[in-house]
């Protein structure tokens, strides 16, 4: 079975090799088949928008996809954090950039691509801080 979130080209393959993400929870499956998903990776925690997805608990996720909803700024501070910020998909992150050409980013196991190019200034390693108003799961790599 191919774990979800996207296939992982192999350029991707090392970064997102220590990804320990995995489904903890499934919420509220609808009639079309959108669905709340809880993914951890045993210390942080957050929630997800699943579309069209039979997924069960305990499934690995590679990566998720996080839309940016203010300013990228480069952090002093090196730590990460993920807070929820409004219902139900919106947090605010402290990241470490994982891979800068693909927009990767990473809170702690977590890996998110971000849907927004970092600036030229951001290198692999930095710290930044954003928030996004939605964490997803897709495997539709024309997303990306």
């Amino acid at each position: 079975m191919i774990p979800l979130g996207l296939d992982a080209p192999e350029a991707e393959s090392e970064v997102l090799s220590e990804s320990k993400m995995y489904v903890s929870d499934v919420r509220n499956y609808s009639e079309i088949g959108d669905c709340d998903v809880i993914v951890s990776d045993g210390k942080y925690t957050v929630c997800c928008y699943c579309y069209d997805r039979k997924i069960s608990v305990g499934e690995k996720i590679n990566v998720l996809c996080g839309d940016v909803s203010s300013d990228i700024i480069k952090s002093e501070k090196r730590e990460f954090s993920a807070e929820k910020i409004s219902e139900p998909y919106a947090y605010s992150f402290s990241a470490q950039v994982a891979d800068r050409d693909r927009s990767i980013v990473r809170v702690g196991n977590l890996f998110i691509r971000l849907l927004a190019s970092l600036s030229l200034d951001i290198d692999n390693g930095d710290f930044i801080i954003f928030s996004s108003s939605q964490l997803s799961i897709f495997e539709d790599k024309r997303y990306f």
